[in-house]
């Protein structure tokens, strides 16, 4: 078989089988001119760029004794392989935009080797952390990636600039979700749908609980909506008084008027959680906090509140 006619069972043969195995159909099949002679370049539906499949390698192949079969199956693996690098490639670019980044609260004990790579900010024993995340999903999947320091230094920005820039960002602040603790466990509880629940102010004022869930609408890195004091101070406004926050999940956040239960009681129900509810690996922090209205500010519970909370 010459070379014309390889290339063309070649190119038959792989959208035959990238489209039945991939999901998806290759179209305007073209060539480019190397060294040894054409090969074939792809183009996926979908816009992405075309695709290199080195077709003057595999006829070598065939030439040297391979079966059709077997070089059919080596040029589908590797234009798999380039879709893949290809695809990882062009989301990486949509994602890493300035108006992608969020900020998130995470462990920084379970995260040491993590936060040697990339911009963090300490804030009240856990760390600040920034990623790219894209509110709409990616073939069913919500996509985030960490924000290499790299990206920062380009950019001329230190850690306090990213902070800034992430905190005021719509994919932060917009995506907040604020409801009676009470509204998501019934959810749960009955097997609805969790995920469609938003913010529920109304249902905030009514509860007679007085715990609120803070998460976002994607229900990941949900705990960092602690970080808006906007959020923060609607909810004490409500309440009167100044808000205990327990944060055992990187997901979500607990808000409880500081009235409501006394420090020891939600120690232990902070700490009870940690060990029977939150996987290891969400873990945030076993500490209760505080948040104050007069300063807007977020600091460890300690003796003054233990005190005051008893009769």
């Amino acid at each position: 078989m010459d070379f014309e006619m390889f290339k063309k069972v070649l190119q038959e043969k792989i959208r035959a089988l990238a489209k039945e195995e991939m999901g998806g159909g290759f179209i305007n099949e073209g060539f480019f001119q190397t060294e040894k002679g054409k090969d074939s370049i792809f183009y996926p539906e979908g816009g992405l760029a075309g695709i290199a499949v080195h077709t003057m390698d595999h006829y070598a192949a065939f030439q040297a004794g391979w079966t059709m079969e077997a070089v059919v199956e080596a040029a589908l693996s590797e234009l798999k392989q380039r879709f893949v690098e290809e695809k990882e490639k062009r989301l990486l670019e949509q994602m890493a935009v300035p108006e992608n980044i969020v900020p998130v609260l995470v462990s920084g004990e379970a995260n040491r080797g993590l936060l040697e790579k990339i911009p963090h900010i300490a804030f009240q024993g856990m760390e600040i952390i920034f990623k790219f995340i894209l509110l709409e999903p990616v073939d069913g999947k919500h996509v985030a990636c960490s924000v290499p320091r790299s990206y920062m230094e380009e950019c001329g920005w230190d850690e306090e600039k990213l902070f800034r820039i992430a905190l005021r960002n719509d994919a932060f602040k917009t995506q907040i979700h604020v409801m009676p603790f009470k509204r998501m466990t019934d959810a749960l509880l009955l097997g609805d749908d969790a995920d469609g629940l938003g913010s529920d102010w109304d249902g905030i004022r009514e509860d007679p609980m007085k715990i609120v869930l803070i998460t976002n609408s994607l229900r990941t890195y949900g705990a960092a909506g602690v970080l808006d004091s906007d959020t923060l101070e609607r909810i004490s406004s409500i309440y009167g008084e100044d808000l205990y926050l327990l944060l055992p999940s990187i997901h979500e956040c607990l808000a409880v008027p500081k009235g409501t239960m006394p420090l020891d009681h939600l120690r232990e129900m902070v700490w009870d959680m940690n060990r029977n509810l939150t996987v290891r690996e969400e873990w945030l922090s076993d500490s209760v906090y505080i948040f104050e209205r007069h300063t807007k500010k977020i600091r460890m519970a300690g003796k003054e509140e233990e005190n005051s909370s008893r009769p």
